[in-house]
């Protein structure tokens, strides 16, 4: 289950930041369209090594730092659109591996916090909670995490290539308080 937090902490992580439309190499982001509500905005977000190699070992260096301008509230929710890009998209179902979700999955903002505490709550701002809701305040700093062991069927699931992911923060009552959307290359083993 740390291969599966580590998975949706990234997506998560990188969406929660995505205030403009910035890119480094062939990693973009921002939100899904020119309509979308903007309660955030992003100061640095950079991840190494850059394609993400989904292989087991691997350290990632995510730095990012956000200035969240509105109060995200209790009860908000995350769901996924991923696909992989190419001549023809693929949309990526939600999927469960060994009771991993992956894929265009909907998740808990505070089943995530909960699950990642080590990692994220020490990127909040002094006083804040690491629960809903998250309140106006400068989030973020650097977070390393290593891939545990990669399940083969997860490995040949997000194989290499371009992923396009928009994630829509939900409010409980089903209006989207923000989207946000990033495309990142992910490479396998060699």
């Amino acid at each position: 289950n740390s291969l599966n937090m580590k998975l949706i902490f990234l997506a998560c992580l990188l969406s929660l930041v995505s205030a403009r439309n910035l890119s480094l190499k062939d990693f973009t982001f921002g939100f899904c369209d020119e309509n979308t509500a903007k309660p955030l905005s992003i100061e640095v977000a950079t991840i190494e090594p850059f394609p993400i190699p989904l292989v087991t070992g691997t350290v990632l260096d995510v730095n990012v730092l956000f200035q969240l301008n509105e109060m995200c509230p209790a009860g908000t929710t995350v769901k996924m659109a991923m696909e992989l890009q190419g001549l023809i998209n693929i949309p990526i179902p939600c999927l469960e591996v060994d009771d991993i979700a992956l894929g265009s999955c909907e998740y808990a903002i505070d089943d995530l916090l909960s699950a990642g505490a080590d990692l994220l709550c020490p990127t909040l701002p002094e006083g804040q909670a690491c629960n809903l809701p998250l309140n106006p305040g400068t989030y973020g700093g650097e977070i390393m995490f290593e891939f545990p062991e990669i399940n083969s069927v997860i490995a040949n699931l997000l194989a290499s290539g371009t992923y396009k992911i928009d994630a829509a923060f939900l409010l409980e009552d089903g209006t989207e308080f923000t989207c946000l959307s990033f495309t990142l290359e992910l490479t396998g083993s060699k």
